[in-house]
């Protein structure tokens, strides 16, 4: 089946995690709270983790938005000090802009390929610390508008692998008149992005991380083309 539409989780597929951004973060809560930089590690990291695991277990029925995952890692914090989660994120939101991830060159040579060959692109990522609305803009000035889609979590409080999260870009699919099984979906969680689409039809792949995505991307292409 003709590959029409792909569809990118952001985190490890597109991009890299910035040290310097998780560095300053640190030290800002760390400031903010009162609280050492270890704990805030440990806390931030943990908090984190939570918040995967239920959306890639399904135990909530909704995702968390951004706000409430930021309010979540302040009372995990336990600090003396009361924060308004607001100025968290928007002075982590702040230094995300200042030390943003990291995109190899490979991956802007994906997405270069992908639309040489007339392959229309979206997001589907699960977002907690970083929202939608702080992270897609970035996306799009970084890929010159090639994103027209960005489907978050946070946005609507709905997390992959959720079958209803990747329901979200069926009206898309069935505006450009185009089959659920032409739409690929490309990720790094087994089960968030590898199962998780199936469920609505899409083919779906798996990599270890940003540095496989040109290949594999090449070879899928490649392939339908001849």
């Amino acid at each position: 089946m003709t590959i029409c539409h792909i569809s990118f989780d952001v985190w490890n597929t597109l991009v890299k995690p910035n040290k310097r951004f998780a560095e300053e973060r640190t030290k800002l809560i760390s400031d903010l709270t009162n609280c050492s930089v270890e704990h805030v590690k440990h806390v931030y990291t943990q908090t984190k983790t939570f918040v995967d695991q239920i959306a890639e277990h399904n135990n909530f029925p909704n995702a968390l938005p951004s706000l409430e995952v930021y309010q979540l890692l302040l009372d995990n914090l336990n600090s003396a000090t009361p924060v308004d989660p607001r100025i968290v994120q928007f002075k982590v939101n702040f230094l995300f802009r200042k030390h943003s991830p990291l995109i190899e060159q490979s991956v802007r040579d994906a997405i270069e390929y992908c639309y040489n060959n007339n392959i229309s692109m979206s997001i589907a990522s699960n977002s907690n610390f970083i929202s939608g609305n702080e992270m897609h803009p970035w996306l799009q000035r970084e890929f010159s508008n090639k994103f027209p889609i960005g489907l978050y979590s946070d946005a609507f409080s709905i997390a992959k692998p959720n079958q209803r999260f990747f329901s979200k870009l069926l009206p898309y699919v069935q505006y450009k008149n185009m089959l659920p099984s032409q739409v690929l979906h490309i990720g790094d969680n087994k089960i968030c992005d590898g199962i998780g689409p199936q469920s609505v039809g899409f083919q779906s792949m798996v990599i270890a991380g940003p540095d496989q995505l040109f290949t594999t991307i090449k070879h899928v292409v490649g392939e339908q083309n001849g």
